[in-house]
């Protein structure tokens, strides 16, 4: 595992793993659910009780884990800084509407928002996208009402792009080299 794991000093990602469930639910917050979370599992989210929650989220982290394992399509990270869960980053590699681009994903928790966990975080697994797929572009997209992002991508380097044809998600998309 330790070729999976990418740090930049305090800040590191890994790959996921049922450890994380329990701090992943603390962190989670109605902004990640609004940018992340589709309306059918905000609702099933909802009504769900807390051991519903957490089974849940386990599942969701071994669906993660078992992608992970099997060299993709989707590589689910932990993010921590000095050993604390802040967040979470993914790289989808296969996207229906944008072959041979990986879409990130990434949600850092509110009580460690606006200290640029994302921006570093985004910079690791674009390390681990060049040193373990065959992916030339990331792509974010980014949803209007989430200005912190929009100041991430430049940061990392994203510029504005044009939507895709067919992009299924909504939101204004940017893209980067992975080399």
């Amino acid at each position: 595992m330790n070729g999976y794991t990418f740090s930049d000093g305090d800040l590191e990602i890994r790959p996921q793993d049922h450890a994380d469930a329990e701090a992943h639910l603390r962190g989670e917050d109605d902004q990640q659910r609004i940018w992340l979370w589709n309306d059918e599992a905000r609702e099933d989210a909802a009504l769900a009780t807390p051991v519903d929650r957490l089974a849940t989220t386990r599942t969701w982290i071994t669906a993660n884990r078992a992608a992970f394992d099997a060299g993709g399509p989707k590589f689910c990270f932990s993010v921590t800084v000095a050993g604390t869960l802040v967040g979470y980053i993914d790289a989808n590699t296969v996207l229906d509407d944008d072959p041979g681009v990986a879409n990130i994903a990434y949600v850092v928790y509110p009580a460690f928002r606006r200290k640029g966990y994302a921006t570093r975080a985004v910079a690791l697994i674009l390390e681990f996208l060049a040193a373990h797929t065959t992916i030339e572009t990331a792509r974010l997209v980014i949803d209007e009402g989430n200005v912190p992002s929009f100041g991430v991508a430049a940061a990392s380097g994203f510029l504005p792009a044009a939507p895709s044809n067919g992009t299924a998600l909504p939101g204004r998309r940017f893209l980067r080299a992975v080399r």
